[in-house]
């Protein structure tokens, strides 16, 4: 996989996360998971308030 890729699906799971923590709807109500290119069985999800612990 083409790393460029790989770092975009994060990045766009990152930047959604933080969109849900800006508009208060984190806590329980939303989350964002988005499906592995790598492995379309697998999804990644950001754990409960752990959007604060990465930059963009």
């Amino acid at each position: 996989m083409h790393k460029q890729k790989e770092l975009s699906f994060l990045d766009e799971l990152i930047l959604g996360t933080r969109i849900l923590v800006n508009e208060n709807v984190i806590d329980g109500f939303g989350h964002i998971s988005v499906r592995d290119p790598r492995n379309p069985e697998h999804f990644w999800m950001i754990r409960e308030n752990g959007v604060h612990y990465y930059e963009q």
